[in-house]
């Protein structure tokens, strides 16, 4: 999206606004962090939460829980175009369905709350990626009914300004956006067309 500024003359030309990259994603990641109840409506449960499995340790960037809903989000970030983004986003969705327990334990000791299992709307769980750049598979993938993948390209501007624009939709992203139904049998077809057949094998794409 390009951004234009205008001085105070009302006859002057408009300037267009520069795009500045973030250098780590672990600025981006901060940023995101101290503002997630503005940006997406979002309590933040623990910052790089790690969960061990059969298959081995995953790492979530940041795991979020929506409190109007009672759902959890798990948040990503990439400074970058990544080829991989996708396939590690359906591997942490299927990892957080198969280990349900692990997420509501860290949501109560975090929280000082006594949620249950059945307490939580797994329907309404959130993948919610955020980069500057994605690939058209990847927008693709989206898209895909049964999926619950988030694309947000975030937009770094030399006078701080920074926009968050949610792909595969017409609105600007400001809070939190429609949520689909998550079908588990669907995140395991496409993993199959991506060729991998394990959590394992996903984690390593």
């Amino acid at each position: 999206m390009r951004l234009f500024y205008q001085s105070k003359d009302p006859d002057s030309k408009l300037n267009q606004l520069n795009t500045s990259n973030f250098l780590k994603e672990k600025e981006m990641q901060q940023l995101v962090e101290a503002n997630l109840e503005v940006i997406f409506k979002l309590q933040l449960i623990e910052t790089e939460f790690t969960i061990k499995t059969r298959d081995g340790s995953f790492r979530f960037d940041t795991l979020a829980f929506h409190e109007d809903t009672k759902s959890f989000a798990i948040i990503e970030y990439k400074n970058k175009e990544s080829s991989g983004v996708s396939e590690q986003g359906l591997a942490y969705l299927m990892i957080l369905l198969d280990n349900q327990s692990e997420f509501v334990l860290k949501y109560n000791q975090m929280m000082n709350d006594k949620l249950t299992v059945n307490d939580i709307n797994w329907q309404e769980t959130r993948l919610i990626i955020i980069s500057p750049g994605y690939n058209a598979y990847q927008k693709a993938l989206s898209r895909l009914s049964g999926l619950v993948i988030e694309l947000h390209k975030i937009t770094l501007y030399d006078n701080g300004m920074i926009s968050f624009d949610l792909l595969g939709q017409d609105t600007k992203m400001i809070s939190k956006s429609p949520i689909t139904a998550i079908d588990k049998s669907a995140i395991e077809k496409i993993s199959r067309k991506l060729g991998a057949t394990t959590i394992e094998d996903l984690r390593r794409a």
